[in-house]
């Protein structure tokens, strides 16, 4: 079954059960976002598509803001079975992106992508050609953080309503990769065990989209002559 998407809803998704799920979702549909706008890039030179790079900001933004505030929020998550070169990457990245979301990108977004504040204006606005090229740097950091917030056996929780079942009837599925429990509900607590269900974890769909971004960033990154970003190099196992 697909992930909940809030724009092609279906009752037999999987649904964000706590609140670090919804924002893997909601960077997820950044990711889609991403992807569309890379591919309206002008063909020849990326980097020269100022106006593209000017609409790219906004998505490229709530993508960071979003893989920032799961990457705060994972921080009490056990990362001690993790390969020390991962655990160093999520650190390092995390501040990365942190200052790079804050600052001029920010800015960009703020004035001319989202907003078009009337203040900001004149001669101290955001120069595109010199700020657009953050927008392209921005996207595999916070690409490759997912990756890594993915490996986290315990951050992730997601529900749904089996087909032709009750309301009451809620399957879960969260620390157990393999199996997924049914349970009967009241007053919103569990009152009783029905089955357990061999499925796919939905983090492996999170992460096919996630791939998918980062395979649109690399097909841009190679038109404008950029360093192009492979999994293998940047996360360990």
């Amino acid at each position: 079954m697909a992930l909940y998407d809030p724009l092609d809803r279906n009752d037999a998704s999987w649904f964000p059960a706590n609140s670090e799920t919804a924002r893997l979702v909601a960077a997820l549909l950044a990711c889609r976002d991403v992807v569309r706008l890379l591919d309206g890039l002008q063909k020849e030179n990326p980097i020269d598509d100022h106006h593209g790079l000017l609409l790219l900001a906004t998505p490229v933004i709530s993508l960071a803001d979003n893989t920032v505030a799961l990457h705060a929020s994972s921080g009490r998550q056990d990362t001690s079975r993790w390969p020390s070169t991962d655990r160093d990457n999520l650190r390092e990245w995390g501040r990365s992106l942190r200052r790079r979301a804050n600052g001029p990108l920010r800015r960009l977004r703020n004035t001319l992508s989202a907003h078009h504040d009337p203040d900001s204006f004149g001669a101290r606005a955001v120069s595109v050609p010199e700020v657009g090229p953050l927008v392209m740097e921005a996207i595999p950091e916070a690409l490759c953080i997912l990756i890594l917030l993915l490996k986290h056996e315990d951050l992730f929780a997601w529900s749904r309503h089996p087909v032709g079942e009750r309301e009451d009837i809620v399957q879960m599925h969260g620390a157990n990769p393999f199996a997924a429990p049914t349970f009967r509900v009241e007053n919103g607590q569990v009152v009783e065990l029905l089955k357990l269900t061999l499925t796919s974890d939905p983090k492996e769909e999170a992460r096919e989209q996630v791939q998918q971004a980062l395979d649109a960033y690399n097909y841009t990154a190679q038109r404008a002559q950029l360093p192009q970003v492979g999994l293998t190099e940047w996360v360990a196992g």
